[in-house]
């Protein structure tokens, strides 16, 4: 089998699911979910771990309004940052996958602490 990055790999994974007919969810389409279903994953581990700050760390907000006012701010910067990562990569011709969401993360928190990127 080979691998999105063009190598080869010979590992065998096994998928537990409560679908009884096999008819109704072809090998295929079952990796493809799997995979699907990974970078969700991914995704929900940079909003945790990369922008609020790890598991540990709680919503600052206390009232349901602003509790999800704090949602919203914290996926309105992973997009952004997904979106510069997009961009990048296309400019470079890099498939946007390839790059890292912390670096990228640092680099867009270093450009904010400059006192030069936002005038008064």
């Amino acid at each position: 089998m080979e691998s999105q990055d063009g190598s080869e790999t010979s590992e065998t994974f096994t998928l537990v699911t409560d679908i009884l007919d096999p008819g109704l969810l072809p090998p295929q389409q079952a990796a493809a979910a799997y995979a699907c279903r990974w970078q969700l994953e991914t995704c929900f581990d940079e909003l945790e771990t990369s922008l609020r700050g790890g598991a540990t760390v709680v919503l600052r907000s206390k009232s349901p309004p602003m509790i999800r006012q704090e949602i919203y701010a914290m996926l309105c910067c992973y997009q952004a940052i997904r979106i510069l990562i997009s961009r990048a990569a296309g400019d470079a011709g890099v498939d946007p996958r390839r790059v890292s969401f912390t670096r990228a993360r640092d680099a867009v928190r270093g450009r904010i602490s400059d006192r030069g990127s936002f005038p008064p």
